[in-house]
């Protein structure tokens, strides 16, 4: 199981799989680092687009459920 600190540096280093399997497992998608990042706010600062655009995808649809 990919832990948080795993999908926090998964969205730091754009890496769209290991994003895809935290989420699959149905894991906390809202757990921040020490600086109080989420992961689409990492996966954003570091231009990671295709991360940005899946994240906010989960984000926008667990507010709307």
């Amino acid at each position: 199981m990919i832990t948080e600190d795993e999908y926090l540096t998964a969205a730091r280093l754009g890496d769209l799989h290991i994003i895809n399997e935290y989420i699959d497992h149905n894991r906390d998608i809202f757990v921040k680092d020490y600086f109080n990042k989420n992961s689409l706010m990492l996966a954003a600062e570091y231009g990671h687009t295709d991360v940005v655009n899946r994240l906010w995808e989960v984000f926008y649809l667990d507010h709307i459920i």
